[in-house]
């Protein structure tokens, strides 16, 4: 559930810390009882049949369990770049989410600016901004944010309102 909508069978056996043949006995159970479903495209892996159900799982969970999870997932998309399979846009943007559930904030500035500057190459100015936002909104409450990521706020702000202007927003 935290994993999003989809999640691979890959990034389940790197994150959820049971033998395999223990997480392939799980997931067949879960997928039996209509719980789950297997999907094929765009990699093997598997997603809850209804939002609201995915929606309970991850609210039964404990804050502290919720960002262990996150942590990891981010770890692994960070180690294994085959683990995402949507390119490197989304491998960025999706540590970057993880790192942030994760209470990261130090990563989460990183792996956002990683996921500027993949978006950056393909023209996707609207994805551009969203996380120049998130490092606009996260520079504040990061004293070494400047070192971190080789710029001042001012140069900042100024990339996030060009983003924003080349996305079509005023």
């Amino acid at each position: 559930a935290v994993a999003g909508r989809v999640v691979s069978h890959d990034l389940l056996e790197r994150v959820a810390g049971v033998p395999p043949s223990a997480l392939i006995w799980s997931l067949r159970d879960a997928v039996e009882q209509r719980v789950l479903v297997h999907v094929v495209d765009p990699a093997p892996g598997y997603a809850f049949r209804h939002a609201l159900a995915r929606d309970a799982a991850e609210a039964e969970l404990l804050p502290a369990e919720r960002a262990s999870i996150h942590r990891a997932i981010a770890d692994a998309l960070e180690a294994d770049h085959a683990l995402s399979p949507g390119g490197e846009l989304a491998r960025t943007g999706e540590i970057a989410y993880h790192a942030m559930a994760a209470h990261d904030i130090s990563r989460a500035l990183v792996a956002s600016l990683a996921a500027v500057a993949a978006a950056d190459q393909v023209s996707a100015h609207a994805e551009a901004e969203v996380h120049l936002s998130r490092v606009v909104e996260l520079w504040p409450r990061i004293p070494d944010a400047a070192d971190r990521i080789g710029t001042d706020l001012a140069e900042l702000l100024s990339r996030t309102a060009r983003a924003a202007a080349s996305a079509g927003h005023q």
